[in-house]
């Protein structure tokens, strides 16, 4: 395995594929196929702030990573360690108001660049 590829961690509890033998999968791409699925993700991260698409977008872009034990069973294909596209972090979703998940995200407050 690549140096690079030993030194990534989870970004949400610092678990490592060399240390700890997990799977890292990268934040989604935001974008307009993928939009809730990449806040479901950034609202797990950070719980207690409202994510723009620019966190969201520097989430990837610095290719932060989850770790499998964040992701149920059932948001494995067929049993297998790979995702399923649609994968959402349900468990995210259903802590949110009724407000919150209508809200659009540009009305929401911004997270700062320095907060990632």
């Amino acid at each position: 395995m690549a140096d690079k590829e030993n030194r990534r961690k989870c970004f949400k509890c610092s678990s490592s594929p060399v240390e700890d033998g997990v799977k890292l999968f990268r934040f989604p791409n935001p974008g307009t196929r993928n939009l809730f699925r990449c806040e479901s993700w950034a609202r797990y991260v950070f719980p207690d702030r409202n994510c723009t698409i620019e966190v969201q977008k520097k989430l990837y872009s610095e290719h932060r990573m989850l770790c499998q034990r964040h992701f149920k069973d059932e948001d494995f294909a067929d049993g297998d360690k790979n995702l399923n596209m649609s994968c959402l972090l349900h468990h995210v979703l259903t802590n949110l108001a009724p407000s919150q998940a209508r809200e659009p995200l540009d009305e929401r407050s911004n997270l700062n660049d320095g907060d990632i």
